[in-house]
């Protein structure tokens, strides 16, 4: 009899331990699951943290195209305006220089 009480704590013992076993197993596995999920929502956040800091760079490049249009626009034209005047100031001139350089003849 001792030996078969001997035999059951064996077995008893042996039965635990298997317990304890698929209990660690099923803990790292629900860990691990944990881990998953965590890091599936860190890598969210850190996408979303970068897509909003695109938006702002886009948005901020828009608003610099924006205020140099407003403000190269204006200056273009008014060069434009300038180099146009400049030449129907000087065209006539001009015309009389090149006039007179294909009728004078260096002999």
């Amino acid at each position: 009899m001792d030996s078969q009480r001997g035999v059951q704590a064996i077995m008893q013992a042996h039965h635990q331990a298997q317990q304890i076993i698929s209990q660690a197993r099923e803990a790292k596995v629900e860990s691990m699951k944990r881990a998953r999920i965590e890091a599936a929502e860190v890598v969210a956040d850190y996408r979303h943290q970068k897509e909003q800091q695109l938006s702002a760079i886009i948005a901020d490049e828009e608003v610099w195209k924006q205020k140099f249009h407003e403000i190269g626009e204006p200056e273009t034209l008014a060069t434009v305006r300038r180099l146009q005047m400049q030449a129907e100031n000087n065209s006539k001139p001009v015309e009389e220089m090149l006039l007179k350089a294909v009728y004078t003849v260096d002999v």
